[in-house]
C-alpha cells in the first residue's frame, strides 16, 4: 500500500486559519464557492514539494503576516521497503520519527528579523518537533507521495504545452509511460549511449567538429595557463529525464497541429481527464503492475464536461484510489457524489472567525450511523439530495414533494429575493417517519438542519422524545380533546389510538386535518406548534401545506398551475387560503 496523507493541519495559510482535515484514499472536498477548497490543495502542494521562498510568496499566502505558515501532515504506510530507498545512514536517522508506520512532518515558512522569508521542515519524534537531521531532507522527499495538481482551467494552456518536467501533464505522462520505460529500457540505454558517444567529452565516436572547437579554445587558454585545457561536454539525458519532460501535440482532423489555447475549455479539460481515465484503464487491465506512490489533486474535475463524462471520470478516480493512488479533489458536482461515494466527502465551509473548516468525514461515523439508521442514511445521500446538502449552510427537511415544488417560489414572492441565495437546501424525506432520523444523521455529520412537516407529525413526538416538561400538558390536552371527539362521524377513531400520547401516531393524516378544524383544537395545536418551533420543527397547524395554499391535490399539474399563478399575479394573498400561516412559515425559514 502506498504512502498517503492521513491527517492534515493548516495554520495561517490564506483562508485556513486553523484547519484540520482527515483524508482517505479518495477524498472529495465539497462546499460552496470561496470556502477554501483550493487552498487546502495548495497547502498539500507546499508541504510535499518543499517550494522555495522565491516560488512561495509568504506575503501573498499568510493570513496574518506576524505569524508563520505551518502545514502539518501525518503520513501513513511508511514501511521498511520504502526506507530502503534511502541511504542507510539517512534511513537510520529517520527511523526514530516513525511510529506504527506513521511519520508526522511539518513545513513552516516565516519572515526572519531581516524580513527575509525562510522555509524549514521538522519531524515529530512522539514528544516534540525536531529539525530534520542535516543533509537528509532531500532524501526524505523520496518517500513522500509524488504530487500532481490538475488546476482549474486558468493555467491549462501553459500546463499542457510546456516542454519541461514538473507540469501536471508531464507527470501524468510519466506515470502512463512507466511500463513502456521498463519494457524498452535496454533499447533506450543503447540509443542514448550512441548519442553520448557523439557528444560527451570522452565519447568514442565524438563529433570531430567538437574537437576542433576544443583545440581553438585551448590555444587561447594556453597563452595564459599552459597546463590547462578544456573539452566541450554535452550530457546525455537519462530515460527518466526524457519521460519527465513529456508533453502533448494536439491535432485536428489528424493532420492539422493547433495550439492548445485555440481549443475551448471543454476540449482542454477533456484532454486532461482523458489522461486520468487512461491511467486508470492501465491500472485496471494490469492490477499487478508497478504502482506509483502518488497523490493526485484536482480542482473541479467536472468543469466543462458532459454529465455522462463526469461519471466516467469519477469511476476512473475511484479505480486509481483502489490501486494505491491517493485522490483529493474539489467539486460542485453531485455526479461525483453518489451515495456510494459520499462517505468519503469532506464538507468545507468558512466562517469569519474560524476561516476555512472541514466537517468530519462521513466515513468516520458511518458505522454507527448505519447501525442506527441504515435506510435513512442511504436516503440522505441519494444523488438528488447530496448536491443540496453538501453545498448549503443549512438543510430544511420536508415531508413530501409539494414543498419542493412550491416553497422556493413562495419564498421568492414574499421576500422578493431568490430562495437559492439563502444557501438553504430543501430536501424531501418522503415520509414523516424519516424526518427525525435523517436530522440526527445530519447532526452527527455537523450539518445544521430544521424540519417543516405536516400536522400528523405530532403523533410521533412521544416516541421521538420531543415531549418534555415544557410542552407535555399541551399534548395531554390534545389527546383528551381527541378522545372526547373520537366518535364524530368524520373521525371514528379507535379507543386504542387515544389511550396515551404515544398511541396518537396511529391516527391518519386525513383525520388530523379534520381535528385541526375543531374550534377548541386550534389554541391547543397552536401551543404545540410553538413548543416544537423552538426545537427547530415547524408543524402546519391546519394539516399540511396543501391546506395552506388551498389545493387538495399533490400532483404535478396542480404545482405547475399554482407556480404559474404565483408568477403572473401581483399579490400572493389572493392565491392562498391562509396567507398569515404561510408567511409565518416563510419568516421561520428565513
Amino acid at each position: 500500500m502506498s504512502v498517503i496523507i492521513k491527517g492534515l493541519e493548516i495554520e495561517n495559510f490564506r483562508s485556513c486559519k486553523n484547519t484540520k482535515i482527515i483524508l482517505n484514499n479518495f477524498s472529495a472536498l465539497i462546499g460552496y464557492n470561496n470556502a477554501g477548497k483550493s487552498n487546502i490543495i495548495l497547502a498539500i502542494k507546499f508541504l510535499l514539494e518543499g517550494l522555495s521562498a522565491k516560488s512561495f510568496n509568504y506575503y501573498a499566502n499568510a493570513n496574518n503576516c506576524e505569524e508563520p505558515i505551518e502545514v502539518t501532515a501525518l503520513l501513513t504506510n511508511i514501511k521498511d521497503d520504502l526506507l530502503n530507498l534511502l541511504e542507510e545512514d539517512h534511513a537510520n536517522k529517520l527511523r526514530p520519527f516513525i511510529h506504527n508506520e506513521e511519520l508526522k512532518v511539518k513545513r513552516t515558512t516565516f519572515l526572519d528579523k531581516n524580513e527575509k522569508q525562510k522555509i524549514v521542515a521538522t519531524l515529530f519524534d512522539g514528544k516534540e518537533w525536531k529539525s530534520i537531521p542535516s543533509g537528509i531532507e532531500q532524501s526524505i522527499i523520496k518517500i513522500f507521495p509524488k504530487f500532481i495538481h490538475i488546476e482549474a482551467m486558468t493555467d491549462a494552456h501553459e500546463d499542457s504545452t510546456k516542454n519541461k518536467s514538473g507540469t501536471a501533464i508531464s507527470k501524468l505522462l510519466e506515470l502512463i509511460s512507466l511500463e513502456i520505460q521498463e519494457k524498452y529500457q535496454q533499447d533506450f540505454i543503447n540509443s542514448l549511449e550512441s548519442v553520448s558517444n557523439l557528444l560527451s567529452h570522452d565519447g568514442i565516436n565524438r563529433i570531430p567538429a567538437l574537437s576542433k572547437v576544443d583545440t581553438g579554445i585551448n590555444e587561447i587558454i594556453n597563452d595564459f595557463f599552459p597546463n590547462i585545457s578544456v573539452k566541450l561536454h554535452f550530457p546525455t539525458p537519462t530515460i527518466e529525464d526524457i519521460f519527465k519532460s513529456g508533453t502533448l501535440k494536439i491535432f485536428e482532423d489528424k493532420h492539422t497541429e493547433r495550439d492548445f489555447n485555440n481549443f475551448g475549455h471543454g476540449t482542454q479539460r477533456s484532454i486532461q481527464m482523458a489522461l486520468i481515465r487512461y491511467l486508470a484503464d492501465l491500472q485496471q487491465k494490469n492490477p499487478s503492475s508497478r504502482r506509483s506512490n502518488t497523490i493526485i489533486c484536482i480542482d473541479e474535475p467536472e468543469l466543462y464536461l458532459h454529465p455522462t463524462t463526469i461519471e466516467l471520470v469519477r469511476d476512473a478516480l475511484m479505480t486509481l484510489s483502489n490501486s494505491g493512488y491517493q485522490i483529493v479533489f474539489s467539486t460542485h458536482s453531485a455526479s461525483l457524489l453518489s451515495s456510494e461515494h459520499a462517505i468519503n466527502a469532506l464538507q468545507i465551509y468558512k466562517s469569519p472567525e474560524l476561516g476555512t473548516q472541514a466537517r468530519k468525514p462521513i466515513s468516520e461515523i458511518i458505522e454507527s450511523l448505519n447501525t442506527k439508521y441504515p435506510s435513512h442514511f442511504h436516503e440522505v445521500f441519494k444523488l438528488n439530495n447530496a448536491s443540496q446538502i453538501f453545498f448549503s449552510d443549512e438543510v430544511l427537511l420536508v415531508e413530501g414533494k409539494t414543498e419542493l415544488r412550491v416553497l422556493p417560489n413562495i419564498y421568492t414572492k414574499i421576500h422578493k429575493r431568490p430562495f437559492h441565495l439563502k444557501k438553504l437546501s430543501l430536501v424531501s424525506a418522503d415520509s414523516k417517519t424519516s424526518l427525525l432520523p435523517i436530522q440526527k444523521v445530519l447532526g452527527a455529520l455537523g450539518i445544521p438542519s430544521r424540519i417543516l412537516t405536516d400536522l400528523d407529525f405530532i403523533g410521533n413526538c412521544k416516541d421521538w422524545d420531543l415531549i418534555d416538561n415544557s410542552n407535555a400538558h399541551y399534548f395531554e390536552e390534545f389527546r383528551s380533546l381527541v378522545e372526547r371527539n373520537k366518535d364524530l362521524p368524520d373521525l371514528n377513531i379507535c379507543q386504542d389510538h387515544v389511550k396515551d400520547c404515544s398511541s396518537l401516531r396511529q391516527i391518519s393524516a386525513k383525520k388530523f386535518k379534520i381535528l385541526a378544524q375543531l374550534p377548541e383544537a386550534r389554541p391547543i395545536l397552536k401551543n404545540i406548534h410553538n413548543s416544537l418551533k423552538v426545537k427547530g420543527i415547524y408543524v402546519w397547524c391546519t394539516g399540511d401545506i396543501e391546506a395552506i395554499y388551498g389545493f387538495n391535490s399533490k400532483r404535478e399539474h396542480e404545482w405547475r398551475r399554482f407556480n404559474s399563478a404565483l408568477i403572473n399575479n401581483d399579490s400572493i394573498e389572493d392565491l392562498v387560503s391562509d396567507y398569515e400561516h404561510l408567511r409565518d412559515a416563510i419568516e421561520w425559514i428565513s
